[in-house]
């Protein structure tokens, strides 16, 4: 199947004064890859096809930055996303798989994915702090992240909103670099 689309993207930065700014961004986004999780390492990746479309994802960001003393900034970012149409791997698929042709090492060939996953919508929000040190013998970042995600899936939690198992709500990064 072929997919197209417009992602139109759109971001503004605003000097308050010498230290500070006031930044805005939006867009629209895509993705054609669907995972399929196994048990162990690696997963299987299957793209957009004629039973599932691409998701896509509306992103809002509003953010403030600051610059502190001793070469510091302060950025913080609040955001929210709205997803649409993205696909969850359907735990009950139980249908009759049978592959479509044979690769010329003879392993089978599978390119039907319908009913093989579960279409639903969602939304992430939160909130973000950095201090960033971009000069000196030691530089990098320490940042914190408040977010929550929420998906709906018809069928799944009586259709009611529930938190993803990839959902980490409280994050903290620290980065240091230097120079050997």
């Amino acid at each position: 199947k072929d997919f197209h689309n417009y992602s139109p993207r759109f971001s503004a930065k605003y000097r308050i004064n010498s230290i500070s700014s006031v930044k805005f961004a939006t867009g629209i986004y895509y993705q054609y890859l669907n995972r399929i999780p196994r048990a162990f390492f690696n997963a299987i990746w299957t793209s957009a096809d004629e039973y599932y479309d691409e998701s896509r994802s509306i992103h809002y960001i509003l953010g403030y930055q600051r610059e502190l003393p001793w070469a510091v900034s302060l950025e913080t970012d609040v955001y929210y996303k709205e997803y649409n149409n993205i696909h969850q791997f359907n735990q009950n698929f139980l249908a009759d798989v049978t592959p479509t042709g044979h690769s010329s090492t003879g392993k089978p060939l599978f390119n039907s994915t319908r009913d093989l996953f579960t279409t639903g919508n969602g939304e992430s929000y939160g909130v973000e702090f950095m201090l960033k040190k971009e000069t000196g013998i030691i530089d990098g970042w320490i940042a914190y992240s408040f977010a929550k995600t929420k998906y709906s899936f018809p069928g799944i939690n009586k259709d009611k909103k529930f938190v993803p198992r990839h959902d980490r709500s409280s994050v903290v990064n620290i980065v240091l670099n230097t120079n050997l």
